[in-house]
């Protein structure tokens, strides 16, 4: 072990006595650290720092290098199997996000068609995020892990504002789809504009965390979100128009109902709904204060 790469030192029972003296023979504070019914303990020290990529490629080299009967703990050994887990999980979860997504959009929108090109279209804006991640230099896998399906789920919102835009423009302009299309841009633009800045906000702000993390996070999720924009009026568009015959040949109703009588309930009990929300308002700031937090 002392001869992997980034091992400064490594500390066993023999460091201070000579391994053939019976271990009953050794001073007691010196079983209790070295020594238990289970095992012999042994502490590894590295000359980087815990998370450091050299430290994480020692922990698995000591692992390679080890037999069944050794297990090795610590922090170093955990933010090792984090980041392992994480790589290896990333490409499932967010296989089922994409899918769950096909599925819940395919039957809440009129086309079966249309969410596959939701869906390309932010994942073209994702790789944009994730390759203009190379100018930072690294990022953490932390970020690494969350930020493909955070992005999914922060813009998804903006193609179906365009979809519906465009929609709309269609019965203004129904033999010009390319007008309809422009007008439904503009009115996207505009509209999800003030709500992507705010999101872009609202990630720039975890960048003054004193944990470090947050400014990894919060600058790739901030051009995630422009990304998403950029995505959502240029390459979006292009492809509503361009399979547009095919986007209508698979059309169907809508399974959502229409909201008339709820809307109209809320709008003659708006006071009632007031005043519940106040309410209810006591018990989640309570329930707030009373959530324990773990790291």
């Amino acid at each position: 072990i002392e001869d992997v790469d980034h091992v400064k030192t490594v500390l066993w029972y023999d460091s201070v006595a000579d391994i053939s003296i019976p271990t009953d023979m050794l001073p007691e504070k010196m079983q209790k650290v070295f020594l238990s019914d289970e095992g012999t303990l042994m502490f590894i020290m590295y000359d980087t720092t815990m998370s450091a990529d050299e430290t994480m490629e020692a922990v698995e080299q000591i692992r390679a290098i080890s037999n069944e009967q050794c297990f090795l703990s610590g922090m170093s050994a955990v933010v090792t199997d984090i980041r392992d887990l994480s790589d290896k999980e990333v490409p499932v979860y967010v296989l089922l996000a994409v899918i769950l997504s096909l599925v819940v959009l395919s039957l809440t929108m009129d086309s079966f068609l249309i969410p596959i090109f939701f869906l390309l279209s932010i994942g073209m804006a994702i790789i944009y995020n994730l390759g203009t991640n190379v100018f930072m230099g690294e990022i953490s896998y932390v970020t690494k892990a969350l930020s493909a399906v955070l992005q999914l789920g922060v813009t998804m919102d903006y193609s179906i504002f365009l979809w519906h835009s465009y929609q709309e423009n269609q019965e203004r302009f129904p033999n010009d789809k390319d007008r309809a299309m422009a007008h439904a841009i503009s009115n996207t633009f505009s509209s999800v504009l003030g709500s992507s800045v705010t999101t872009v906000a609202g990630f720039i702000a975890l960048c003054f965390m004193s944990f470090t993390l947050g400014m990894d996070l919060g600058i790739v999720m901030a051009k995630g979100v422009v990304f998403g924009v950029l995505s959502c009026v240029t390459i979006l568009p292009s492809f509503i128009l361009v399979f547009d015959k095919w986007i209508e040949k698979t059309s169907h109703r809508s399974l959502i109902p229409k909201m008339e009588k709820l809307t109209h309930f809320v709008t003659d009990h708006y006071k009632v709904f007031a005043v519940v929300f106040l309410l209810v308002l006591g018990p989640a700031v309570w329930g707030y204060t009373k959530a324990d937090v773990y790291y």
